[in-house]
């Protein structure tokens, strides 16, 4: 059982000088006033008299845990972009619209790579009309040859030249071809199934090769990807399965990661490490409308310091934790019965205690009631 500490209020001799009072605020002015006149038990007043209730700090017994916010993004997640030039006929899709594989989604009006298609197949006509008039040259060369009429260097530049077409239709075959596929990037098409997120064009916008018209990711494919402090990376316990939270999607549930990495290297701004959790396909089916972007909350398995006095295995009491905006904190009592605030990290609440994963060293004191301690600060 954690040990509970009362200690008594400051001396009325530590107490601080009437001059610097008046920069309290009105309600404050009052209590303080107060307090210097004597009224309540003893010279300072009630709250001077009221005991400060502490907990030592002891080390937690089970593994320490870590709970970081991350963000929802997926694992197919594409920029469609145009392959051809052209202006958009039509856009087919809007955003929150579920596609099938190879869905068109947009229409190009892409008339010069339609022209030169054509103008491919007329080239595939006129390559066959000469390959078949070479091809009859060289049977005529051939005859006249074998009944002694002509030289055989005449028989070979016929065959030669029968050659040359054959290969010349040959190209431009494979040109006209070339050029079908080309007219056939006039429609845009669903790389796979999934969910339109951004259509980034509109009707009557001029469409160039590699520029993206829309983005469409798969929800069935999704993860979660969460920036871990440098001093806690090492420490991460990978083996150990991850629990995952959406809190404005489903916020009664949790789910156990299948899978989690850690990417080598570190943010060069942020200096964290990046791990990716993979978001369990049950979680996609449950939280309708989950999609990238969106927050999820990982509980996260730390391995335990060499050193007994380590911060991450330590707990307090919920009710000590205090916010002051985004930041937790606690009233850390000193030596002299001084109480201090001090930023912490947090990890996982269980049972009206909160694990602290840094900020704290096994030992220190901490005040219960942060209203109380509050009002001791020098």
């Amino acid at each position: 059982m954690t040990p509970t500490v009362a200690f008594a209020a400051p001396s009325a001799a530590s107490l601080r000088e009437p001059e610097v009072w008046p920069g309290c605020a009105l309600v404050a002015g009052l209590a303080c006033a107060a307090g210097l006149l004597g009224v309540g038990t003893g010279v300072g007043g009630a709250w001077a008299a009221e005991p400060l209730l502490l907990e030592v700090v002891r080390p937690a017994g089970a593994a320490p845990t870590l709970v970081l916010d991350g963000t929802v993004e997926a694992q197919q997640d594409a920029r469609v972009a145009a392959q051809v030039s052209g202006r958009i006929s039509a856009v087919l899709v809007k955003a929150g619209d579920a596609v099938q594989a190879g869905q068109p989604l947009v229409r190009i009006d892409a008339a010069v790579v339609a022209q030169q298609a054509q103008a491919s197949q007329a080239q595939v006509a006129q390559a066959d009309a000469l390959l078949r008039a070479a091809q009859q040259e060289l049977a005529r060369t051939q005859a006249l040859q074998a009944q002694g009429f002509i030289s055989p260097a005449t028989l070979d530049r016929a065959r030669a030249q029968f050659q040359s077409a054959q290969a010349s239709a040959q190209a431009m075959r494979a040109q006209a071809q070339a050029s079908g596929t080309q007219a056939g990037f006039q429609v845009v098409k669903a790389p796979y199934a999934g969910r339109v997120s951004q259509v980034l064009v509109s009707e009557g916008d001029l469409a160039a090769p590699g520029v993206p018209l829309l983005q469409v990711f798969a929800p069935r494919t999704l993860r979660v990807v969460v920036s871990v402090p440098e001093s806690l990376a090492a420490r991460l316990n990978l083996q150990a399965p991850a629990q995952l939270s959406l809190p404005h999607v489903a916020a009664t549930q949790s789910w156990a990661a299948p899978q989690m990495a850690m990417l080598p290297g570190l943010d060069p701004l942020s200096h964290a490490a990046t791990l990716r959790v993979e978001l369990p396909a049950d979680a996609a089916r449950v939280a309708a409308g989950l999609g990238p972007g969106q927050l999820a909350r990982v509980s996260l398995t730390l391995q335990p310091e060499a050193s007994p006095t380590a911060a991450a295995s330590l707990s307090v009491p919920q009710g000590a934790v205090v916010q002051r905006g985004e930041v937790p904190a606690v009233y850390v009592v000193d030596a002299q019965g001084v109480p201090r605030l001090r930023q912490v990290r947090l990890g996982r609440s269980q049972g009206g205690r909160v694990d602290v994963v840094a900020g704290l060293q096994a030992g220190e004191r901490v005040a219960t009631d942060p209203l109380a301690a509050a009002r001791r600060v020098p």
